[in-house]
């Protein structure tokens, strides 16, 4: 017989593309199963296969990138604000409560001069009067209050309303704060604690609240003004440090320094 064909008389028939090893069905999708093309050649294989994952431990990794960045980028804007946060609650904490001394010092209640023990504040800077620690008698100088505890200082009602400042020590005679002994007192006379009798008469001084102040109204503090030159005793130029002494100064109902409150003290 010419031509090929089976026992059966009928024809050979040309292999089809699936009957072909290692061929890809029509249209270049694989079919289950392939095996590799002559050559050692790797037949399509489908997506998701082995071929396509990458080897552990190279290539891109297995869980996106992009969520950790972001977290990053989140925290870089939140640890500024939490900063700023604490910054500005620090500084209305401060604000409330005063933020320093001179502000406590203006916002701290004056007292009238009433006879008894007192201790004598300067309103501009909260210090007491007082004088340097060891010493018996000299300046007298504003200084921390709570340090103030000798000498303890007095006051003594006198006639025609004015008023002596009386000082005690313990084992001393009582002082007399005043104008040095043999001084005259001008502007820029340092008050001193000398013994009472020492200077012959002892200071006298009228407490008085600035002019303008209403009879009923609250005085922002009291002048203390010699009875003999008229000047009024004064932080020197309304200096706020501690240990600053205090003089005889042209009185000024707006001068910084001259304004005193007389606080009670026990005992």
């Amino acid at each position: 017989m010419r031509g090929g064909g089976d026992a059966a008389g009928r024809p050979e028939r040309a292999p089809g593309p699936r009957e072909s090893p290692g061929v890809a069905a029509p249209g270049g999708v694989p079919e289950p199963g392939d095996v590799p093309a002559p050559g050692g050649a790797l037949s399509p294989s489908w997506p998701g296969s082995v071929r396509d994952r990458a080897p552990a431990g190279h290539g891109t990794p297995a869980g996106p990138a992009a969520p950790a960045a972001s977290r990053w980028c989140r925290l870089a804007v939140l640890v500024p604000a939490v900063a700023a946060l604490v910054v500005a609650a620090f500084t209305v904490v401060s604000f409330l409560r005063g933020g320093d001394a001179g502000h406590r010092a203006e916002t701290a209640a004056v007292t009238a001069p009433a006879a008894g023990p007192v201790q004598v504040r300067a309103v501009h800077s909260g210090l007491c009067l007082g004088d340097r620690p060891g010493r018996r008698g000299g300046p007298v100088y504003q200084a921390p209050c709570a340090g103030t505890a000798v000498p303890r200082h007095s006051l003594v009602p006198l006639d025609g309303g004015l008023w002596a400042l009386r000082s005690d020590r313990p084992g001393s005679a009582p002082g007399c704060p005043g104008a040095p002994a043999g001084a005259v007192e001008r502007d820029g006379t340092p008050l001193t604690d000398l013994a009472c009798g020492e200077r012959g008469a002892d200071p006298a001084y009228r407490i008085e609240a600035p002019t303008g102040t209403a009879p009923t109204g609250a005085a922002p503090g009291y002048r203390i003004r010699s009875a003999r030159s008229g000047l009024c005793l004064e932080v020197r130029d309304g200096a706020a440090g501690p240990w600053t002494e205090v003089v005889h100064r042209a009185c000024d109902d707006a001068g910084a320094g001259q304004l005193f409150s007389f606080d009670r003290r026990r005992g």
